[in-house]
């Protein structure tokens, strides 16, 4: 994971400690609803565990309209209305809340996911970051 954790934190100009609290949250999130998927991806991409450990477990600041409703506006409302018609409000906000939180512009926060996705696809047998996606609705949709 460390090697995802430099290339993006060049790549989105952040500190790689930010990129490290909002790959664990992430991660946090999926693990907390993937299950034995997630487990089997734990088991083949070295360093998820210690990401989901080391993620910050602070709530995103702010509150969830106010929060709900300043990311919508900076998606255009397209983004964050899917994920939130995906899984309520509250998961979309917190997911949202974890981008913010590590001060990644909203609009880069699809670029992200997918740039995470994509190192999980390179280190895991095929299907299993999907079957881990599914799971997670809100994340599923920021990578369209």
């Amino acid at each position: 994971m460390e090697e995802f954790i430099t290339s993006a934190a060049a790549r989105f100009g952040i500190s790689p400690d930010k990129i490290r609290a909002l790959t664990g949250g992430l991660l946090k999130k999926a693990k907390d609803t993937g299950g034995a998927d997630f487990d089997a991806l734990a088991d083949q991409v070295p360093g998820v565990e210690q990401a989901v450990d080391a993620a910050d477990d602070e709530a995103p600041a702010g509150g969830g309209g106010g929060l709900l409703g300043g990311l919508g506006g900076g998606f255009g409302g397209g983004l964050l209305s899917r994920a939130a018609s995906a899984v309520g409000a509250g998961g979309a906000v917190d997911i949202m809340g974890l981008f913010q939180k590590a001060g990644l512009d909203p609009s880069k926060a699809g670029g992200f996911a997918s740039s995470l996705v994509s190192f999980l696809k390179d280190k895991a047998p095929a299907g299993l970051v999907d079957k881990v996606l599914d799971k997670v609705p809100a994340l599923k949709n920021l990578i369209g």
